[in-house]
């Protein structure tokens, strides 16, 4: 499989384009039809979960080959310009485009096949490609590798080009756009524009009327700026986080989890010895240990939230070593906190008088205000650097201006723990997969817009850290862009 794809790559890349077969593979493309394309060409679909729309640049589709769908292997070709007559290196007349644009589709059995293949292909590119820049770019939770090259062959038509390979989902792509020399148009304009649909099982997505094209889509998940380029709005992006980030904010949950697991053991000690002098040590020195963590499990969710770019396995840590001296004594409080209320709860649970109501709505009321702080003072933490009184006034506030979405989000993250209180300890079990993450992610996803308006969140990190600053561009300002660019360069 391997070795057809390097062939094949190296026919539609390196052999096509650089030794004059690409003419020809021009011709057997012509000679091919598909039941799978439209007549116009407006719609072609490549393989099992792939489809794309007529590109709304000045590429036009040529047409498709699924000789190799046996093998998992579908590609397809579009061009740009006037096709002229061109003798190739075999003597053949064959059709010459101003520059050509090959879809390469591999569909394997696992994502490490597939990142396999693309090795090959890229190793195919390097060694018949004169590569004047490589580029690891990761746009919506995924990565691509975007080159651009020089071609080296005397014999080959095409002067220069650009190449793109991902791997999505259990498929290896690679696509390439490669022109003659007297082609002036900026190949990554085109490359930006190219759109398609991504067609998973029964139902499409489409994406052809979306800036961004073939690269923004082609390697992102299903959920995208519906017109403007900009961050999505509502469920589509709480879908899209969950979808593009539910990893990352799993292993912080693991994290989180482990740090909290000696608070656990010291109240569950304290209350098995029924042993009030037990649980305040546990609960300071337990509690100074979860604080910390917690502020992890925070920074990971408001970093996601944000579209802050870091693996998880370094901004966590990273984020424990930054807010640890912050995160201390608040931690501590917590956790003696969470020791007193379990302890009441015990208490309560073996008392033959059983509870008043009026005892359980001091409880409940006491509890409320404990999440509702902790759903305030902790993002604080981990965004700012600023005084403890700074960050109650800030709390205040802010629970003054957002009242009803603070009391909506408190309310719910004090059912949540409730429900696991009451189930124990078989909700012990879930602790480690849902535990933190889920409420915090979405108690968060609630209250983000509200507090980057109050706090100035994401203008106050831009202007710290630049490099993190999300980028989000519709079609209008890419195209104003490239255009400068090519004009300052003509200059």
């Amino acid at each position: 499989m391997k070795k057809i794809a390097f062939v094949l790559c190296g026919a539609l890349t390196a052999a096509a384009f650089m030794t004059g077969c690409a003419s020809s593979l021009s011709e057997e493309l012509q000679n091919t039809s598909s039941a799978d394309t439209a007549a116009d060409g407006s719609l072609v679909k490549i393989g099992q979960n792939l489809s794309v729309t007529a590109p709304k640049s000045d590429l036009s589709f040529l047409s498709q080959n699924n000789s190799l769908a046996a093998n998992g292997m579908y590609y397809a070709a579009w061009t740009a310009g006037e096709a002229v007559d061109y003798e190739n290196s075999d003597g053949d007349t064959v059709d010459l485009y101003d520059a050509q644009l090959y879809l390469l589709l591999e569909e394997s059995k696992n994502e490490d096949e597939a990142s396999d293949n693309i090795d090959s292909w890229m190793d195919a590119a390097a060694d018949n490609y004169d590569i004047s820049s490589s580029e690891d770019i990761a746009i919506n939770g995924e990565t691509y590798t975007l080159i651009t090259y020089q071609c080296s062959s005397e014999t080959s038509p095409y002067d220069h080009g650009i190449s793109a390979f991902s791997v999505h989902d259990t498929s290896a792509v690679c696509i390439e756009l490669t022109c003659i020399e007297s082609y002036t148009d900026d190949l990554c304009y085109h490359a930006y524009r190219f759109p398609f649909r991504l067609q998973l099982g029964d139902g499409i997505t489409d994406h052809s009327n979306e800036p961004g094209g073939f690269l923004m889509s082609l390697f992102g998940k299903k959920y995208y700026a519906s017109s403007n380029g900009q961050r999505l709005t509502g469920m589509a992006r709480f879908s899209e986080l969950l979808e593009r980030d539910f990893k990352k904010m799993f292993l912080a949950n693991i994290f989180t989890w482990i740090g909290f697991l000696p608070l656990i053991a010291g109240i569950a000690v304290s209350i098995l010895s029924s042993s009030i002098l037990v649980l305040i040590p546990a609960g300071i020195i337990g509690g100074a240990i979860a604080g910390v963590a917690l502020s992890g499990m925070y920074d990971t969710v408001f970093r996601i939230l944000r579209d802050g770019p870091g693996k998880i396995t370094e901004t966590y840590f990273r984020a424990l070593k930054q807010n640890a001296a912050q995160s201390i004594i608040p931690g501590m409080l917590l956790g003696l906190l969470a020791g007193f209320y379990t302890f009441m709860i015990a208490l309560m649970y073996w008392s033959s008088a059983g509870i008043s109501a009026g005892s359980l709505v001091v409880y409940l009321i006491g509890l409320f205000i404990i999440f509702c702080m902790v759903t305030l003072y902790w993002p604080q933490i981990v965004l700012f650097s600023q005084p403890t009184k700074q960050i109650l006034s800030n709390c205040i506030l802010f629970t003054a201006k957002y009242f009803w979405k603070v009391l909506g989000c408190t309310a719910l993250k004090t059912v949540y723990w409730l429900i696991y209180a009451l189930f124990f300890p078989w909700s012990f079990m879930l602790l480690p997969f849902l535990g933190f993450w889920l409420i915090i992610f979405i108690t968060s996803f609630i209250l983000y817009d509200a507090m980057n308006e109050a706090y100035g969140i994401e203008e106050m990190i831009a202007e710290a850290y630049p490099e993190q600053v999300p980028y989000y561009e519709d079609d209008a300002a890419w195209a104003a862009r490239k255009q400068e660019e090519m004009n300052n360069r003509d200059k």
